[in-house]
């Protein structure tokens, strides 16, 4: 979550609490000596500091790596006043925090890009909860003009994602409405729909997402396809990427899939904008959202689809694209299934939750999933997660992870932890050990050409794990063109590839011999 810089720091005036040191910058307030932080970020940060006797606030960048202060967080609705102090950027600046009641937990590892630092007990207060409350609109209007919206995430889903009975003959997609988007990117043209899926227990079930679609006048066959899957949003239904101002956004290389004169269908998956059985790294209920999001694309008069189509997705979705390309062939035999491409795909669910869990990003992962399985599968959860922190777990799946507010106020919730929140190993404990192999994907083949891509300084999903999955593939005979970006996170490596996935999609439209990597391991 990029953020652009809107003051130099040569224009902060200094009794201001701000100043420059040899070592870096620090933030400071003249009546709190006690608790600060002090950023290493060199030179060359930029951005905007609001401060106040009993507070402040700082949004600016580092080495283009975001950082944030200070910021208000929760829906207008449900005002909630707090603060963090720093966000770290793993691979960029390098944060210390010092003071008396803030202090870094020395026991987790660097965190990935819009994880956060732990609130400081003097933005626990009123007083200064207040003070934030008060800046709220300086806060949105900063943030506003660049696609960050501090409250942006809704209470709940609108009317459109209204959980009505399905009929008996509801067919996996069937398009049950469809609403207009505003803010399609040029040249295009866009709608909300709501979707007939199937739900693990062979039941119908409503899906929402968006449905992109270029102009010009469509191919003889239909337009071609491609099935977006987006990265972890939350679990909560007002999650969903549909309900959100920059949806669009969210799509990474949704400009040349575009231009190349392709289809784009985005799904918000099970649960998610039309209320309905969590999904969470289900790698069944994933697999067919967007499988039948392809389908409903088909049904839907304005997109002039086609057949053919392609699977795409970051992090959550890049496991939701492999489940798809799984079990295409049996799910979804009518359909033509030209290539998969997921970007830092959680595949080993075991070994991902053991290198992840302690820190912040792995502690959220692991409430979103081990709560949605522990409510889809009726496993208790006492049995994995320490009964302190079964609350905490509660509050922080509750949260959504979208927004800069969003990724704020999870951030407070989920710092209540305290270290050893799991009494048992999930890959080892019953039956979620199970569990975790039943929705890691690889079971089954996928007879179409792969492209994965993988940071090299992923925290969340270690590299390592993703380099033994490939392995696997080429061992089984498929087809995989897998790349490594160096230096480059969770997110970013999708960021740095979209453009690249957006080419390899194109040649296997076009039917271009797919590169195979497995012939070089080999």
């Amino acid at each position: 979550m990029d953020i652009a810089p809107l003051v130099s720091i040569g224009q902060f005036p200094q009794h201001l609490g701000f100043r420059r040191q040899p070592s870096g910058l620090n933030i400071a307030s003249d009546t709190i000596s006690r608790e600060f932080v002090a950023i290493k970020a060199g030179s060359s940060a930029q951005g905007i500091l609001i401060h106040s006797g009993d507070g402040g606030l700082f949004i600016g960048d580092a080495y283009d790596c975001p950082i944030a202060g200070g910021a208000l967080m929760g829906a207008p609705e449900k005002l909630i006043c707090n603060s963090i102090v720093v966000s770290e950027a793993m691979g960029c600046a390098e944060t210390t925090a010092l003071g008396t009641n803030l202090r870094r937990r020395e026991s987790r590892p660097p965190r990935e890009r819009g994880i956060l630092a732990r609130t400081p007990s003097w933005l626990r207060h009123g007083s200064s909860r207040s003070w934030f409350c008060m800046v709220r609109s300086a806060l949105l209007s900063a943030l506003v003009p660049f696609g960050l919206a501090a409250c942006a995430t809704p209470d709940q889903p609108d009317s459109f994602y209204r959980s009505d009975p399905l009929s008996v003959g509801a067919r996996p997609g069937d398009v049950l409405r469809s609403d207009p988007l505003a803010g399609a990117p040029d040249g295009a043209k866009a709608w909300r729909v709501v979707y007939v899926s199937t739900g693990l227990d062979g039941r119908p079930l409503a899906i929402s997402g968006i449905v992109i679609v270029p102009q010009g006048i469509p191919p003889a066959a239909g337009r071609e396809v491609v099935a977006w899957g987006h990265s972890t949003t939350g679990v909560a239904a007002n999650c969903a990427p549909s309900m959100t101002g920059n949806v669009f956004a969210t799509i990474l290389g949704l400009s040349p899939l575009l231009a190349d004169g392709y289809v784009v269908v985005a799904s918000d998956y099970p649960g998610l904008g039309v209320a309905g059985p969590p999904s969470y790294l289900v790698g069944i209920s994933e697999g067919r959202a967007l499988l039948d999001s392809v389908r409903a694309v088909r049904r839907l008069p304005q997109a002039a689809a086609g057949r053919r189509y392609a699977l795409w997705g970051q992090s959550q979705g890049g496991h939701a694209a492999l489940f798809a390309g799984q079990i295409a062939p049996s799910y979804a035999p009518e359909l033509q299934l030209v290539g998969v491409a997921a970007a830092a795909p959680p595949t080993e669910l075991g070994a991902t939750i053991k290198a992840d869990i302690g820190s912040q990003a792995g502690n959220i992962i692991a409430s979103y999933a081990l709560l949605s399985w522990s409510r889809l599968y009726g496993t208790p959860l006492h049995t994995v997660v320490a009964e302190k922190a079964l609350p905490i777990m509660n509050r922080v799946a509750g949260d959504c992870a979208q927004t800069l507010g969003d990724q704020l106020l999870i951030s407070v919730h989920e710092a209540e932890f305290d270290p050893g929140i799991l009494v048992a190993d999930p890959a080892t404990a019953k039956p979620w050990h199970e569990l975790l192999a039943r929705n890691s994907p690889g079971h089954a083949p996928i007879h179409a050409p792969l492209y994965i891509v993988q940071g090299d300084a992923d925290k969340i999903v270690p590299p390592l794990v993703t380099a033994a999955f490939v392995a696997e593939l080429c061992k089984r005979g498929e087809t995989v063109q897998f790349e490594t970006v160096a230096g480059a996170g969770h997110m970013t490596a999708g960021e740095h590839s979209a453009s690249t996935a957006a080419a390899w999609i194109r040649d296997r439209f076009e039917r271009s011999p797919a590169p195979n990597d497995c012939a070089v391991r080999s």
